[in-house]
């Protein structure tokens, strides 16, 4: 009987015969992944060569030993072409204060070679998982090209301060600041959450399925038209084709905006992602964030991850607003509708709202 292998975090183990008839295991997010799964959708008939290729570089790719900050460009380089995304430090610019924050730092604007953009400085605590998880980021986030998603550009390296994510300008500023300010209507929230839903149904449409994991106010920008895109995807994740789901030993998130599955450590898929969009539309019709009511995480905690999510009839949400939120926020993810579910009924309730074009 021949051996049987499976790569798990860039190592190939041999597995015994009851190992063998078990589910595979997600592996880490690596540049070979996806370069093996490039090789895959372009071509049917490369599937064996591909893989073939995967594991021959898996096997023989180097280790990660060092954990000082002072080694990370040696480490980022291991994401691969590296001199096509890294740049520079004397090559950019960055203003004194932040505009958002997200999962793993702070998003500044700046400019790189005279050009407008935005800056994520990462949280630099220079340990073995902050190097994987940013070279995990760098590797999905410059393979996406959406119009609802922030154009990946490069990265850099500040000594004493971390990695720097560089990313196309976004003059409008963060969701969360939008709705803050009161600048916002219930067809500008269909609009936007349209453009937020059509992101997802990329990413979930791609194969494997993509993961956002952080959808929340914060992690919503707009360019200078006015258009919605999903940002910082230090949190995102491959979900391999070949399983339904997945499940991770701890919470992965935002409390407020976290799926319940995932607040218990379930297995889950992505309706987590439909569970935090159905919050979002919440937020931009409500002007509040949702478990307003409670200050503490435990509290919010508890009460997201044994109750289904309900809008309040004082808040003053149309009928048909308030039973597409419960939809997405219903306690059992498998009744959730899907991301392209969720692009046609909000395309819906926006032209019930008002005879206009939507820019999405």
């Amino acid at each position: 009987m021949p051996a049987t292998y499976q790569v798990v975090s860039k190592q190939l183990i041999r597995l015994g015969p009851e190992e063998a008839k078990k589910p595979p295991r997600l592996i880490d997010l690596d540049e070979d992944y996806l370069v093996q799964m490039e090789g895959k959708n372009s071509s049917r008939s490369s599937n064996a060569s591909a893989m073939a290729r995967f594991v021959e570089r898996t096997v023989r790719s180097p280790t990660i030993k060092a954990q000082s900050a002072g080694q990370m460009p040696k480490l980022l380089n291991q994401t691969g072409r590296f001199e096509n995304w890294f740049i520079e430090q004397e090559e950019i610019e960055i203003e004194a204060k932040p505009f958002a924050k997200g999962a793993c730092g702070q998003i500044f604007n700046g400019q790189l070679r005279g050009l407008e953009v935005c800056v994520k400085q990462v949280s630099n605590r220079g340990n073995f998982k902050d190097v994987k998880d940013i070279r995990r980021e760098i590797a999905l986030w410059r393979s996406l090209r959406h119009p609802n998603i922030t154009l990946f550009i490069g990265a850099s390296f500040k000594p004493h301060a971390g990695v720097q994510i560089i990313m196309e300008r976004m003059d409008g500023g963060d969701l969360k600041s939008l709705v803050q300010m009161g600048d916002i209507s219930n067809r500008q929230a269909m609009q936007y959450g349209i453009q937020v839903a059509k992101a997802l149904a990329w990413l979930h449409g791609n194969k494997p399925p993509i993961l956002h994991r952080d959808l929340k106010p914060g992690n919503i920008l707009f360019d200078g038209h006015g258009r919605a895109k999903i940002s910082d995807f230090g949190l995102s994740r491959l979900k391999k084709d070949w399983l339904g789901s997945f499940k991770m030993t701890g919470m992965t998130g935002t409390l407020r905006y976290m799926a319940p599955e995932v607040m218990r450590s379930e297995v889950y898929d992505e309706k987590c992602d439909i569970y935090s969009l159905g919050l979002l539309v919440y937020f931009m019709l409500t002007k509040s964030h949702p478990f307003s009511g409670y200050s503490r995480d435990s509290r919010i905690a508890f009460a997201n991850a044994h109750k289904d999510f309900s809008v309040s009839t004082q808040l003053g949400v149309r009928d048909d607003f308030k039973s597409y939120i419960e939809s997405c926020t219903v306690n059992n993810h498998k009744k959730r509708p899907s991301s392209a579910e969720c692009v046609a009924t909000l395309v819906m309730y926006q032209d019930k709202a008002a005879n206009c074009c939507v820019i999405a």
